[in-house]
């Protein structure tokens, strides 16, 4: 152990008067000691007299009334006593230390108890007793802090508390100066969504943040005037230079003694894109009711231009210039009609409506409508031999343009979008999330600057987009597209290699795949005859009914015609009240005012369970023409539709071989 603590009388050894002396020279003060006395009685201030051993010399009544003792019992004590024993050792060594000091001292607090068991806080303040050059003793004046501590503790919580909010805050909390507009303070938030450490953001001014600085300083006279909350919308910078939408809220308040601006600033980008895509939905919502309107009657026109050439084409002789027009001009009705076709597939979304098809022309058309008007060019390199794949056209073809703008867009000088599709077999030894069978491989590449790991892994993320003007959506439904049809989509870049993106689909191999080449062209010659059967057809439109009678006339067969579902229910009713009941209906899906086809089909079914119902619509997307037999049709043609497509249906529903249970 080190030395032992010298005690107070141990320090004021050599260093005090003789036994006696203070009271001596005390009592030899005469008249000054009574009027002495007499002030110390009457001031409001606890003040005592001890000699440099402790004990007390003298007290005032305030003294005695501060600590409730009798004073009888503190004339047996020294000060040290009172103090609190957690203080003990500090007043210990604050005493020695004006005993060993001749300068003057500073006010030092401690905590005392009463006799009652209460603690007090105590400010000290004592001046030095000196007689003939010797320290004699100190004369002690005490004053209670106790409520004044009990605030400061109260404030410093409170600072705390507040600090603690500040920081742990949602949101961006900013002090800005109103005079020179500088940043005073900020929260740990508002460094994390501009990207600033603390020591650079404090000091910025208002134009480092915004672009537009007469609007803030607008907010700042307005929230000076006002001296509450100003709400507004802004945009403001990041450290990597991309905007962000901020909901901004500021207030008046007191800080170190003067007004500043506290502005709490919430990031609203994720909620402004929301709504940007939630506005572009209902535009495009608004776009598919104008699309829909548009397939609806262009290609009810484009049936009889179809139909009529279609049926004229066999009466000329094929070596004849005129059979050549009229072929040029069935085609550019085809190519009409795929026209309207695109359209519908832009406007659409939700569920893939898949068919079993070769990818191939629509590889090469959706790409080639993507980089139209633009510095790129597509090259294709696609495996001859290619297998068919089920899949929605439409939606495949929405993939690929995603992807094409989103390689030209990678290349803004412009370049080569290379797309590659081939045959891929996937095993279970292949580090891919699909199941082991045949896939059709698509790969989309170009020559950009290529993006860093850290961001390839996120481009497939909602809203996630390195573009000033991207929504952040393409490469996600992109994803969600692929994902549907039970395939992957990955992409692979690396920083100034470019970057390819590669999408698999489920191949349809073998016995599995349909022969998805072009249908053979079946003339009125080769068709087979409908002779004796009697066809019922309901549309709306007068020229596709009158066409479709011609097409049933040309082939043997009779119509009769009605403009909508209603009509076609009450003729049924009535063939089969003369027992004559139609062979089959041909019923249109949409008919603008009145009972379409899928009502009408119902009541029908109702009557004759056996009816065998087509539908007919220019909605090649809609799932009730791919998916007709769930709704109970036997049979399902598209419009604009050629005569042998027509007859060629109506002879399988009639052979039975496309009824609702004819996979049963």
């Amino acid at each position: 152990m080190g030395p032992e603590r010298k005690t107070i009388e141990d320090t004021a050894k050599g260093n005090t008067l003789p036994e006696g002396a203070l009271e001596s020279n005390i009592e030899s003060w005469g008249d000054y000691k009574d009027r002495y006395n007499d002030l110390v009685q009457k001031t409001r201030t606890a003040v005592f007299t001890d000699d440099v051993s402790g004990r007390f010399i003298s007290f005032n009544d305030i003294f005695v009334e501060m600590f409730g003792y009798s004073r009888e019992d503190l004339w047996s004590m020294k000060f040290q006593s009172l103090i609190h024993p957690d203080d003990v050792e500090a007043g210990n060594l604050e005493h020695q230390r004006r005993i060993a000091s001749d300068q003057s001292f500073s006010p030092y607090q401690v905590r005392a108890c009463r006799k009652d068991g209460g603690i007090m806080n105590l400010e000290i303040n004592a001046t030095r007793i000196v007689r003939d050059g010797r320290l004699a003793g100190f004369r002690s004046y005490l004053k209670d802090v106790t409520e004044y501590r009990h605030l400061v503790d109260t404030a410093r919580r409170s600072e705390q508390y507040y600090r603690g909010l500040f920081e742990s805050a949602h949101d961006a909390i900013i002090l800005f100066d109103p005079d020179d507009e500088l940043v005073l303070d900020v929260n740990r938030r508002a460094c994390e969504i501009y990207g600033l450490d603390r020591d650079e953001f404090v000091g910025m001014s208002l134009k480092d943040l915004s672009d537009n600085v007469e609007r803030g300083e607008e907010h700042i006279a307005s929230t000076l005037e006002k001296g509450f909350f100003h709400h507004f919308e802004t945009e403001q910078y990041r450290r990597d230079g991309s905007k962000m939408f901020l909901e901004i809220n500021s207030s008046v308040v007191e800080h170190h003694g003067r007004p500043v601006i506290l502005s709490i600033n919430r990031d609203i980008t994720v909620r402004k894109r929301m709504e940007q895509e939630v506005l572009k939905s209902q535009k495009l919502e608004s776009l598919g009711v104008l699309a829909g309107g548009i397939a609806h009657d262009f290609n009810n026109i484009l049936s009889g231009v179809l139909g009529n050439i279609s049926l004229a084409t066999p009466e000329v002789d094929p070596s004849s210039e005129v059979y050549q027009l009229l072929k040029e001009a069935e085609n550019a009705a085809v190519r009409a009609a795929g026209l309207t076709r695109r359209l519908l597939t832009f406007s659409k979304g939700g569920a893939p409506i898949k068919e079993i098809t070769s990818i191939e022309e629509t590889l090469r058309e959706s790409a080639g409508f993507a980089v139209t008007g633009t510095s790129a060019r597509c090259e294709f390199k696609i495996d001859p031999e290619l297998w068919a794949v089920e899949c929605d056209p439409g939606q495949v073809g929405q993939v690929i343009q995603n992807l094409a703008i989103n390689a030209h867009q990678a290349m803004p000088d412009g370049g080569v979008v290379r797309i590659e599709a081939v045959n891929a077999t996937v095993t279970a030894q292949d580090a891919l999330p699909l199941k082991p069978g045949h896939y059709v491989r698509v790969s989309v590449r170009d020559r950009g600057v290529g993006v860093p790991a850290e961001i390839a892994a996120r481009v497939f993320d909602p809203f996630f987009t390195t573009k000033s003007k991207g929504s952040g959506l393409g490469l996600a439904v992109c994803h969600s597209i692929v994902e549907q049809h039970g395939g992957y989509i990955g992409a692979n870049s690396g920083v100034g290699e470019g970057t390819t993106f590669s999408f698999y689909l489920p191949a349809m191999v073998g016995d599995d795949s349909p022969d998805t080449g072009p249908e053979d062209e079946t003339s009125t010659e080769t068709a087979p005859q409908l002779t004796g059967f009697r066809v019922l057809i309901a549309d709306d439109d007068r020229i596709v009914r009158e066409l479709a009678c011609k097409i049933l006339s040309r082939y043997g067969a009779t119509a009769d015609v009605v403009r909508d579902g209603a009509e076609a229910v009450a003729s049924y009713r009535e063939s089969l009240a003369a027992d004559n009941a139609y062979d089959a209906v041909i019923l249109d899906l949409t008919i603008p005012g009145g009972m379409g086809g899928r009502r009408a089909v119902r009541h029908i079914l109702d009557m004759d369970p056996r009816a065998r119902v087509v539908v007919c619509s220019g909605f090649a997307n809609d799932a009730t023409v791919s998916d007709y037999r769930t709704y109970g049709f036997s049979g399902a043609i598209v419009k604009p539709y050629k005569p042998a497509e027509l007859i060629a249906v109506l002879a399988r529903v009639l052979a039975g071989d496309d009824g609702p249970d004819a996979n049963a």
